[in-house]
């Protein structure tokens, strides 16, 4: 099997394509593998592992855009508290 018989790009969900290859090339160093039955379960780990962290990471980056969002939400509800304080202040 060649390298782009093995490429997990479809397991990104189409982001992060360049670092996923990166992490591809540092496992398969852009050798053909001799897919024998050590290497066959070799690669099934691999992949179990690749498509485990990249739904972590897609995780992590949906809970990421969350907080993004309620940090943005709490920050304009501080600014109006502020504003409001201020105005309190000088009646």
């Amino acid at each position: 099997m060649n390298r782009k018989e093995l490429s997990v790009y479809n397991l990104s969900g189409g982001e992060d394509y360049n670092d996923l290859l990166t992490v591809e090339d540092m496992i398969l160093k852009n050798k053909q593998i001799d897919m024998t039955s050590d290497d066959k379960d070799k690669y099934r780990i691999i992949l179990r592992k690749l498509r485990k962290v990249t739904k972590e990471l897609r995780d992590l980056k949906d809970q990421n855009e969350k907080y993004r969002d309620e940090n943005e939400k709490l920050r304009v509800t501080n600014d109006d508290l502020r504003d409001q304080n201020k105005i309190l202040k000088r009646k």
